[in-house]
């Protein structure tokens, strides 16, 4: 019972703040304008603060675990290489596919998986900051490679590159990486304003979420086959795979942790944006990410009472 209470109280607070959101546009108290504001303000500000403050309080340099980042890296190429061999025999349209793409293998690390480990392993954040600050400049080098690719049929690398290095949760982690590394800590006042800020990432960015996104179910059977088979890999196929071998590894604890979310958490909420910027399939990014954040809160809750019922975590 305990366990089952643990690994509630890990994922229902997510759900339900996501919930409150949808609640909320349905009572019209905001409108669509104002939630593109929104949006813009949480991912350039609470999501890119949260990201720099988690990694900047994590002591990256007694944290570093090679292994497991080199697990995780190997673990998300592979992701990549099952989209591009499996997504062109179901989706023949460019910008669907290149939606699809971006769910093998973008987590939303800094909004659930931070979460997460802190409601399981609150003293013990090193592993998830250390996979989380390598990650997600990763993700996002390989979310604009991709829709590069699927958006002219090649990439650019001069786009590839300003894409990078433009983008807030790059330099974001990158200055978190900095700072930990080298020990640099910010003046007391400034690093008082960043905690609020952090603070209030998780609550503003998926109220956002819940606000934004459309519950209506997808308009037809193709649409339907392309989100079912993007969910199974993401929720259930990819995280139970990694999972397992990590275990044979030797993996335990606040390290397993990290993998189930770096491999088993919903899409970054960041996959909706990014697919408007690049003619990608938005309306398919936005329902990929608002039902693997929705359903996930099931998978990830029976993913972490197995681990916790086999005394892996």
């Amino acid at each position: 019972m305990r366990n089952f209470a643990l690994s509630f109280n890990a994922v229902a607070p997510l759900f339900f703040i996501v919930m409150i959101g949808y609640w909320i546009r349905g009572r019209k108290m905001v409108d669509e304008h104002s939630l593109t504001e929104f949006n813009h303000v949480s991912y350039y500000l609470f999501i890119s603060v949260n990201l720099f403050f988690s990694i900047y309080q994590s002591d990256l340099s007694a944290a570093a675990n090679w292994r497991l980042v080199g697990f995780c890296i190997i673990g998300v190429i592979l992701e990549c290489i099952v989209g591009m061999l499996f997504i062109p025999c179901i989706e023949s349209d460019s910008a669907s596919a290149g939606a699809m793409m971006q769910s093998m293998f973008r987590t939303n690390l800094v909004l659930v998986g931070l979460p997460i480990a802190a409601g399981l392993y609150e003293n013990e954040l090193g592993a998830i900051s250390i996979v989380t600050a390598i990650l997600v400049p990763f993700y996002n080098v390989l979310g604009v490679f991709f829709l590069e690719r699927y958006r002219s049929g090649s990439a650019s690398v001069r786009k590839i590159a300003k894409g990078i290095i433009t983008n807030p949760l790059v330099i974001a982690a990158v200055l978190g990486i900095l700072f930990s590394i080298n020990g640099w800590k910010l003046p007391y006042a400034a690093e008082k304003t960043v905690r609020y800020f952090s603070q209030g990432c998780t609550a503003v960015a998926l109220f956002i979420l819940g606000a934004s996104l459309n519950f209506g179910a997808p308009g037809n059977s193709h649409r339907r086959k392309d989100l079912i088979t993007c969910l199974v890999l993401r929720l259930l196929v990819f995280p139970i795979l990694s999972v397992t071998i990590a275990i044979l590894m030797g993996f335990r604890g606040a390290e397993l942790v990290a993998i189930l979310s770096a491999f088993g958490c919903p899409l970054g909420t960041v996959t909706y944006a990014i697919a408007q910027q690049m003619d990608s399939d938005s309306e398919l990014a936005g329902e990929l990410v608002f039902f693997s954040t929705v359903f996930s809160c099931l998978t990830l809750f029976l993913q972490i009472f197995t681990l916790k019922e086999l005394s892996y975590i």
